[in-house]
């Protein structure tokens, strides 16, 4: 069943379950992925607070783990089937949010978000990078939730919201009537507080 004409949607549906962190300077919303880039970046505008610049990453169905900056350029490469993405998020310089990519935010509140939390996996690594460079309060935000990825991720932050919980999810694109993928040039444009694009409305 389709839950959402688009993540942009979702986005906007989520950012209403946020509105006690509105317009605060020290809360900031960071995308674990280009997914979560277009879903944060509608909670930002929302709530009028900055979507912080990080690092998506893409798992390909091969097993490739690529990391894709904004500027278009490849970060990174390693095996997902042989290497666990928390192990990758703590050791590599360019994984997803490693902490030496991160900005000091050990005074600020992070909403991490995802279009969806299937496992917790990505999201858990996306924390332990926080964690790893002081951050202590951490929200998690997703429109849509496996019941199974909720309780392994609840007791490692503050907050879980998301709109819907399923006892049973396989793919994000189930959910959503609109599924494009994200390119790194999309994400860089969100990143930039701006939407200079007509493709960038319906993601």
């Amino acid at each position: 069943m389709k839950l959402f004409s688009d993540r942009a949607q979702a986005g906007h549906l989520l950012s209403q379950l946020l509105e006690d962190y509105a317009d605060r300077d020290d809360v900031v919303v960071m995308g674990v992925t280009p997914s979560g880039v277009v879903v944060g970046y509608e909670i930002a505008q929302a709530l009028n607070l900055k979507l912080e610049d990080a690092f998506p990453v893409t798992m390909h169905a091969s097993g490739v783990t690529k990391i894709e900056l904004p500027n278009g350029e490849v970060g990174f490469y390693a095996d997902s089937q042989s290497v666990k993405l928390a192990n990758l998020a703590r050791a590599s310089k360019g994984f997803l949010m490693s902490a030496e990519n991160l900005r000091d935010l050990t005074d600020h509140t992070v909403i991490l978000v995802d279009d969806c939390m299937i496992t917790g996996d990505t999201m858990k690594a996306a924390i332990e990078s926080l964690e790893a460079n002081g951050c202590q309060n951490i929200v998690v935000a997703v429109p849509v939730a496996s019941e199974t990825a909720v309780d392994a991720i609840l007791p490692f932050v503050n907050e879980v919201h998301s709109l819907f919980a399923a006892s049973t999810l396989e793919k994000p694109d189930q959910l959503y009537e609109n599924y494009p993928d994200i390119t790194p040039l999309e994400c860089g444009v969100l990143l930039s507080g701006s939407r200079q694009s007509d493709g960038l409305q319906k993601m």
